[in-house]
């Protein structure tokens, strides 16, 4: 499937495998607090030396896979905004996002084309709608799923940096409207590093042919 964050697209289990942290959503709350704390006190990290730096990387690699991973309220409150700050500048690794079990499944998205998100997004934040009071009403849940879809399955850098940030302004109240976006087959275990997801570029001198 094609929605591979960027050219970087190695998958989240690999990175993890390789850089040494793990992939835990029960863990979460406190390791991407860690990380969070590292990027924040080197102003580099938010910088394209992001991508040259281990030790920013790794640390972005902690936020941007459980944020793309997790529930959201697995995470400190502040991933939520700050992983929008350093993904123009790291580089990403590519998870699918953890079911939720009470959520039916999203409409696909059109990742070609913006103009439905787009929409959504100024039902989502027009405050007639008060989408942040009651996300129950028709309009405000169908918005929301839309805004999910697209957040969930389309490049981050097609979808507009203003959706990317709002959707975690209505997170809280739209919980219960969200929706799953459809595993693939390649979703198949989002823990389990397999050959074929190493990427053969070798980004930093990290080197990429042990095999295990």
């Amino acid at each position: 499937h094609d929605h591979d964050h960027d050219h970087d697209g190695e998958s989240c289990a690999c990175v993890a495998e390789e850089r040494g942290f793990a992939l835990n959503c029960t863990t979460a709350m406190t390791q991407v607090q860690a990380a969070l704390d590292e990027l924040t006190a080197d102003t580099q990290c938010a910088t394209p030396v992001c991508k040259m730096s281990d030790k920013c990387q790794k640390a972005f690699f902690v936020v941007q896979s459980h944020h793309d991973h997790c529930l959201h309220d697995d995470l400190p409150e502040a991933a939520e905004r700050l992983v929008h700050t350093y993904e123009p500048h790291c580089e990403h690794c590519v998870i699918a996002r953890k079911p939720d079990p009470r959520l039916p499944e999203c409409a696909a998205a059109n990742c070609a084309s913006m103009t439905e998100v787009l929409a959504a997004h100024e039902v989502l934040i027009a405050e007639a709608n008060n989408c942040t009071g009651n996300c129950a009403t028709t309009a405000c849940a169908d918005a929301y799923k839309v805004v999910r879809a697209h957040h969930d399955s389309c490049d981050h850098d097609q979808v507009p940096s203003v959706v990317e940030t709002d959707i975690h302004s209505y997170e809280d109240a739209c919980e219960l409207q969200g929706c799953n976006v459809a595993a693939t087959a390649d979703d198949a275990d989002p823990y389990e590093c397999h050959e074929e997801d190493h990427h053969h570029e070798t980004p930093s001198g990290h080197d990429h042919d042990h095999d295990h």
